[in-house]
């Protein structure tokens, strides 16, 4: 039953002089409906045949007394899903596009020499000699898994724990796309990320600014440089590009390159570790290349 661009009818019960709702299609831009009209079971019964071209009872659209109060009631179920939909996609492309803003702002600052860049292998001396901190931006679940001990912490995004309908179809999306295979969570933007981050550094102490993939780090550089921070490193390729021995006191159950990975691909991944350390063992050194 398409939502938008025809008329949803609900009943008001089985009397014979029933009125009903009709959603007349949008013509705003975000696709939502913008017209509410009442009109009667003739008007509509005449609509709808002189559409179709047929007469009979199998051609009336939505005749609220065949449909029955189970589907009256679906009907009205989809129409409100829809709805929320609208809303909820309308949000999500208003933030893709202000990410996206935000990314082209920070790669600029990487490319002028603003902020300077350095994949993990040549992170890590720069740790070692003192003077620089990490500053991990990643979620607290992916931090849990694993992170540097000596390291900041202060996530970009928190869990979104909106229990409301459009929260609710957040979380029903996101289970949809991935969110059991990986184990991620609905998030929201952090609003008190950049007073979190002052009360731990200065402005001008340098930062090493990092993540699992190097983009949720590269907005933070933006934000944080637009806030005074001017001494800062951006991890490029973020932990997953690091190698095991890339950086010391990592605490936590996993790699490093594995915290982004949860839910039920987390346990794909242990078995294939597993398998890979009992091919090592078994395996000459010399044919070993794991």
């Amino acid at each position: 039953m398409e939502m938008n661009g025809t008329a949803i009818a609900l009943a008001a019960g089985n009397n014979a002089a029933y009125p009903r709702w009709s959603v007349s299609p949008s013509s705003a831009a975000d696709g939502l409906p913008t017209c509410f009209s009442w009109t009667s079971p003739q008007s509509h019964r005449a609509g709808a045949q002189a559409a179709s071209g047929f007469g009979s009872k199998s051609s009336d659209f939505y005749d609220g007394r065949e449909m029955g109060g189970r589907d009256a009631m679906a009907a009205s179920s989809l129409f409100l899903v829809n709805l929320v939909h609208n809303i909820e996609r309308k949000t999500r492309e208003r933030r893709l596009s202000a990410a996206r803003s935000s990314l082209q702002d920070a790669q600029q600052l990487v490319q002028s020499g603003a902020v300077q860049s350095q994949w993990p292998a040549a992170a890590r001396p720069m740790l070692s000699e003192g003077g620089c901190r990490l500053l991990d931006v990643r979620p607290a679940w992916e931090y849990e898994r694993a992170h540097l001990k000596s390291s900041l912490h202060v996530p970009l995004f928190i869990e979104d724990t909106d229990t409301s309908l459009v929260g609710l179809l957040k979380s029903s999306i996101n289970m949809g796309y991935g969110g059991v295979w990986m184990g991620t969570k609905v998030v929201k933007r952090n609003e008190n990320f950049v007073d979190q981050v002052q009360r731990l550094a200065a402005n001008d102490d340098k930062l090493i600014v990092a993540c699992g993939e190097g983009l949720r780090s590269l907005l933070a550089v933006e934000e944080l440089y637009d806030a005074g921070f001017t001494n800062m490193v951006w991890l490029r390729g973020g932990f997953n590009s690091s190698k095991p021995d890339d950086f010391p006191d990592v605490v936590g159950d996993t790699e490093l390159r594995f915290a982004t990975v949860g839910g039920v691909s987390k346990l794909f991944l242990n078995l294939t570790l597993f398998l890979m350390n009992v091919y090592k063992k078994l395996s000459p050194p010399e044919s070993s290349t794991l």
